[in-house]
């Protein structure tokens, strides 16, 4: 994942991990880790 600054701020453009072969293709759009690393909250909360 890239996580690029933009002009405000705390705010980024979050490019996610993609690869692709004769398989198919994957994407990687969230990773928890990664938006530690960035200083960005990452609990994202589920309401039933």
């Amino acid at each position: 994942m890239e996580f690029i600054p933009t002009t405000i701020e705390g705010a980024y453009l979050i490019k996610p991990f993609f690869h692709k072969d004769e398989r198919g293709t994957f994407v990687k759009t969230f990773h928890e880790e990664e938006f530690k690393k960035q200083g960005l909250e990452n609990e994202f909360k589920v309401f039933k």
